[in-house]
């Protein structure tokens, strides 16, 4: 989706993230989470949903999938 803000306008993209030794979900979402999410939480359920993860299990050495406004 394209999102407008003030005069701007931004739109989804996704890129693919290696989880490193002792990466969580929270904190990839922290580091890579944009404004445009609503929370962390809500932005940790997007990134569960796209890769279709059913629990707060990531293995060190995937690749996940995150999503980002630009």
């Amino acid at each position: 989706p394209i999102v407008t803000i003030g005069a701007s306008t931004t739109a989804l993209y996704y890129t693919s993230v290696k989880v490193e030794e002792g990466d969580s979900l929270w904190s990839i979402a922290e580091e890579n989470m944009s404004a445009q999410f609503d929370s962390i939480p809500a932005y940790i359920e997007e990134i569960k949903e796209i890769n279709h993860i059913t629990d707060d299990t990531i293995d060190s050495g995937a690749y996940i999938t995150i999503p980002y406004y630009k």
